[in-house]
């Protein structure tokens, strides 16, 4: 099988632009999606075509090159044989570079995102995350387009540490996020509350609050800018608590970690009754609104939290693996409904 997937890098369009870095642009959850779903393709043998509108720009090309063949769209390779083709935030006028015949699945990555008729006409279908994302994208879009599979993370990557039992130490818990303008008053006053406990405090994450962070708390916490999407799982399980949102909460919670979801609202500890709620709004808390004075109480029980409960979450829910059977299935089910359509348009 061969799978075409369409990215546009130039100006980081998902983020307006944001997170650039010596010509690259920071990786959060867009390419943390594209990595590890490239990947777990890759591992099933399947053939991937990586098409980047701003080959340079973007931050994969060579973490990625082992896994797929990675293009610029000014010089694509020829596509006639490709099976079907994921577009994934490029202009509309890069779809020409696919041929008609190829089917093509949208990847809505922004539940509010709005579409021009030519993606809507050109895309067979529309890939939703959340069943907030459903629920936007029919106002525009015919319902029989759009399709509900949730994102999930490499559970081979990010992998639980075995820990030795010690002592009784002060939880080291870090806050990890992108601190822009949708979630910078959760973090801040997240940190704000942190910091009065006992808890050593790490903060990682790009933004306009960033400098905010550093003057305000730089010196009660350890303030990182940036770690690379293809790092992170060597960072995360040196914690005992993560408080984050999205893909964030995601490796969290692969890592065997307990996770504070903390997003566009404070929404407390994930646990197995209110992951499937969190999951509605891509677990960024949207519509909990728990205050976050609760956050050090909060901790105090993520520390009871087994690993093996955490790990747990991310098997039943959050597994990339899963994520790429339904997409198959998807395209599986799409090829024998043409197949009927052949049939009965045929000569008797």
């Amino acid at each position: 099988m061969r799978v075409v997937y369409l990215l546009s890098s130039s100006g980081n369009p998902l983020y307006g632009g944001q997170y650039e870095l010596n010509a690259r642009y920071q990786t959060y959850g867009q390419h943390s999606f594209i990595y590890d779903l490239v990947r777990a393709a890759s591992r099933r043998g399947i053939l991937v075509d990586l098409l980047i509108d701003g080959r340079d720009a973007f931050p994969l090309t060579v973490p990625l090159a082992s896994s797929c063949d990675v293009h610029d769209l000014e010089t694509p390779p020829s596509l006639a044989d490709a099976d079907f083709a994921l577009v994934d935030e490029i202009p509309e006028y890069l779809l020409s570079v696919l041929p008609d015949h190829v089917p093509a699945f949208c990847i809505v990555h922004n539940a509010a995102a709005d579409y021009p008729d030519a993606m809507m006409q050109r895309c067979t279908t529309f890939l939703c995350m959340t069943e907030t994302a459903f629920r936007y994208q029919s106002r525009t879009i015919p319902i029989e387009k759009l399709v509900l599979i949730r994102q999930g993370v490499d559970l081979e990557r990010f992998m639980p540490k075995p820990c030795s039992l010690g002592p009784s130490r002060d939880p080291r818990v870090l806050v990890y996020s992108r601190m822009d303008q949708e979630k910078e008053t959760t973090k801040l006053s997240v940190i704000e509350q942190l910091v009065k406990t006992n808890a050593q405090v790490t903060v990682l994450g790009a933004g306009e609050a960033f400098w905010r962070i550093s003057d305000n708390f730089g010196d009660q916490v350890t303030l990182i800018n940036h770690i690379p999407c293809h790092s992170i799982h060597r960072f995360l399980t040196d914690f005992d608590v993560i408080v984050s949102s999205g893909r964030g909460a995601m490796e969290a919670l692969a890592s065997g970690i307990p996770t504070l979801c903390a997003g566009f609202q404070y929404a407390g500890l994930i646990t197995p009754e209110n992951i499937q709620t969190l999951l509605e709004t891509n677990l960024t808390g949207y519509g909990f609104g728990i205050p976050v004075s609760a956050i050090a109480d909060d901790v105090e029980r993520a520390m009871l939290v087994s690993p093996t409960v955490s790990r747990r979450l991310a098997e039943e829910h959050l597994a990339v693996d899963r994520y790429l059977d339904q997409l198959l299935d998807m395209f599986g089910s799409l090829g024998s409904k043409a197949a009927r359509g052949a049939e009965e348009h045929r000569d008797p």
